[in-house]
């Protein structure tokens, strides 16, 4: 399994990749999943929010564990009003992120710092990132 993989099975039993409610108390339809490659083109992607996951390097660690950067990136609908609601899932992540400690092969997950502030696609898609750092099992006994 590769780490997006076991990212993806943290956030999927936090129930980030389901429906959710907003902040203002609105249901809100689950965001699509892409992992390492964000497409924010794609048709099947037109009208929703995108949850992507992405190895962002190694920083070494040792025969049996190695540690990880990962990028957690949410971006809304093509509209500036978006902002709001990405930030505020972004930040429900990050601290989810904070209590989540043993899953799959990760040994450990470390947000590095609080959700970015909001940026803008090319398409005009609110994002906010999270960085994380992994200390992942190698398998190796």
């Amino acid at each position: 399994m590769i780490i997006e993989e076991d990212v993806e099975l943290i956030l999927t039993d936090g129930g980030f990749l389901s429906a959710f409610t907003d902040f203002k108390g609105n249901a809100q339809p689950a965001p699509v999943l892409q992992l390492i490659t964000f497409d924010e083109d794609a048709t099947y992607v037109q009208g929703k929010r995108i949850l992507f996951i992405r190895e962002g390097g190694s920083g070494g660690g040792s025969r049996y564990v190695q540690r990880s950067g990962v990028s957690i990136v949410f971006a809304g609908l093509q509209t500036k009003a978006d902002a709001a609601i990405v930030k505020d899932y972004a930040d429900r992540i990050f601290t989810y992120l904070l209590s989540t400690r043993t899953k799959c092969g990760i040994i450990n997950i470390d947000p590095i710092a609080g959700a970015s502030p909001v940026m803008y696609t090319d398409l005009g898609r609110p994002v906010v990132e999270i960085q994380c750092t992994l200390l992942t099992d190698r398998g190796i006994t």
